[in-house]
């Protein structure tokens, strides 16, 4: 059992479905290309239960699927995956039963936003990722549960107001959650006119 052979079935296994199959999956009926890809777990194949014979042979053929790129896409989430602590995987597949729970919709926007952040820049999704893990639990919480709109709003916000934002009390962001575009645009409004010299006034001053 080579080293590659490892690495690859662990990848298939990253990338399973949830579907479970009814019935066991034989050796025999995999192609010549998936019990290669899957050689380093013929030897405890009879042992497995049938939906892990299934979503085995299924992740297997999904790889022999994938260009070069996506393969080494591939490897690096399971390299990462290998990473995590017990408690941080138990949290990823919690996510992913959240998400498969979601309906189409959702779960299409999901995904739409993830690809809106795999094609970013490598310095700008570090810069997320580290502005993530700045957040504490309550914060994370809440960003899950935003609204489309909300996370819109969110999106086009400068880092002056996400820093108002992360400073408010409980009760103020729910005012500013529940607040009307109009009632926005008053709030800040007043924001402005709080500030020293607001609106000119102090330039006014300086001309008498």
């Amino acid at each position: 059992m080579n080293r590659n052979s490892l690495l690859i079935t662990g990848v298939l296994s990253l990338l399973l479905s949830l579907a479970w199959a009814q019935s066991e999956v034989d050796w025999d009926s995999l192609s010549s290309q998936q019990q290669q890809a899957l050689s380093g777990a013929r030897d405890r194949w009879s042992t497995l239960q049938p939906q892990q014979q299934q979503r085995l042979a299924e992740g297997a053929q999904r790889w022999l699927d994938m260009d070069d790129v996506q393969r080494n896409q591939a490897r690096g989430r399971f390299q990462r995956w290998q990473g995590l602590d017990t408690e941080q995987r138990q949290q990823l597949r919690q996510r992913f039963q959240q998400y498969k729970s979601l309906p189409p919709e959702e779960q299409e926007r999901v995904r739409r936003n993830f690809k809106q952040f795999r094609d970013l820049p490598p310095e700008q999704r570090q810069q997320l990722r580290r502005r993530w893990q700045d957040l504490d639990s309550e914060q994370r919480e809440r960003l899950r549960n935003m609204t489309p709109e909300q996370r819109e709003r969110m999106r086009n916000t400068t880092p002056q107001q996400r820093e108002r934002m992360r400073n408010m009390t409980p009760e103020q962001r729910e005012r500013l959650r529940n607040a009307t575009p109009e009632q926005r645009q008053q709030m800040q409004q007043q924001r402005q006119q709080r500030r020293p010299n607001g609106g000119g006034g102090g330039q006014r001053r300086q001309g008498n």
